[in-house]
């Protein structure tokens, strides 16, 4: 404290050695017009006329604010010196005055959330002191006051919801946020009229033009003082026109799943595809440019998708109503498990190669040995009677292996 009131004395002997300027010289404090309780207020404390530095010091009821800090506002060759809650500003130079007025710091509060409506707060920079370079001055206090506001508003309804060329279903109620109306072919916007139930409330009406043979919502969306909002609609259908043929495009511009790929590639007028699939996925994200906006899209049921192949529709249906089914086989994989360990299969113990039997060497057959045995002399033969003797000679030759000699005598007697 004793350096600060060295430094403000050494600025005001320094100032009353500048030469006079003409000025009559000012001050003010000033902030915000509507404060509530627990806002962070800005207050602003300027001076001029003529002037080359001055002093003060600023005072507030501590029960109800909170200092934040102060912030030098003042540039150039000015400087912002503070010590506690009072201060001091001065030029460097000693060649720039203020002559009109400019904001030389601003101080920053905290107001007590717990501060009541109606409560009165203050902030004084007092015993303002100025010089002109030739003189210091006093121009007393500026006080900074204000009272403490009702708290904002969060009431975000409507105090009435009107259509004047459509009927709205229900009758209208503040609690009541969604109604439907519907109007012939020649009602292209309605025309609607709110109003909020609070007056510092905000009411926005959103687009009220209307598509034929389509369903348009209107919102009416009410901002409450404290940023509460609310939206009302009402849901608006038009008639088509009578003259209107609708579409009958039922094709997709693209298709794609969403980390696969499709095979083949995808052609509007191809009807048939097919998709691989990992075991760890079991459904398709799918994704599609209708070529007509008019048409809807219904992807079917492309979820809990089974190990192995199915099948999964994607149905196009154009605006009259006429049906195109574009058919996606998915193959998915089945359940492997890394962490068992496989064995090669087992093959049967082997058994050395057994040989054939091997068989006895076969010996040529051998004959049995054939004996030699005497002729025996056949029993004596008697010519038969009548029989010529040669006959009978010739037989006997025959008997006893002589059949040349038989057949050379048979011959000889038929000579």
């Amino acid at each position: 404290m004793k350096k600060f009131s060295a430094l403000l004395l050494a600025v005001l002997l320094l100032l009353a050695t500048l030469p006079i300027a003409s000025a009559a010289g000012s001050a003010s404090l000033s902030g915000p017009e509507t404060v509530r309780a627990g806002d962070t207020i800005t207050l602003s404390f300027r001076a001029g006329g003529g002037i080359y530095g001055g002093s003060g010091s600023i005072s507030y009821d501590s029960s109800v604010l909170t200092l934040q800090g102060y912030s030098p506002s003042i540039g150039s060759t000015w400087a912002v010196e503070f010590s506690g809650n009072n201060f001091v500003f001065y030029d460097n130079s000693m060649q720039n005055p203020i002559t009109g007025s400019s904001t030389i710091f601003k101080a920053t509060f905290r107001v007590s959330s717990s501060v009541a409506p109606g409560t009165t707060v203050s902030v004084t920079a007092s015993g303002v002191t100025l010089s002109d370079g030739n003189a210091d001055f006093g121009v007393g206090s500026r006080t900074y006051s204000t009272t403490i506001a009702e708290p904002l508003s969060s009431n975000a309804e409507l105090a009435s919801l009107t259509v004047s060329n459509a009927k709205i279903t229900p009758a209208f109620s503040p609690a009541t946020t969604f109604y439907t109306t519907s109007v012939p072919y020649t009602t292209a916007s309605l025309s609607v009229s709110a109003e909020a139930a609070h007056p510092g409330a905000k009411v926005t009406v959103g687009s009220t033009k209307l598509v034929p043979g389509g369903t348009v919502d209107v919102s009416v969306k009410v901002t409450a003082e404290d940023g509460t909002t609310k939206t009302y609609t009402i849901r608006a259908s038009r008639q088509q026109d009578p003259n209107y043929v609708p579409s009958n495009v039922n094709t997709l511009d693209s298709l794609e799943v969403k980390d696969f790929r499709l095979s083949p590639a995808f052609e509007s007028e191809r009807l048939y595809y097919a998709v691989y699939l990992p075991y760890e996925v079991d459904l398709l994200d799918f994704s599609a440019q209708l070529t007509d906006p008019k048409a809807s899209v219904d992807f079917g049921n492309a979820s809990a998708l089974p190990v192995g192949e199915s099948q999964v529709e994607i149905t196009v249906t154009a605006e009259n109503k006429d049906v195109r089914v574009y058919t996606l086989s998915v193959f998915r994989a089945d359940y492997f498990d890394p962490t068992l360990e496989t064995e090669p299969p087992t093959e049967p113990p082997t058994e050395p190669p057994t040989e054939p039997p091997t068989e006895p060497p076969t010996e040529p057959p051998t004959e049995p040995p054939t004996e030699v045995t005497e002729p025996t002399e056949p029993a004596p033969v008697e010519p038969e009677k009548d029989q010529p003797r040669w006959l009978w000679i010739a037989t006997l030759v025959a008997g006893l292996g002589g059949g040349s000699a038989v057949t050379a005598l048979v011959t000889k007697k038929k000579k």
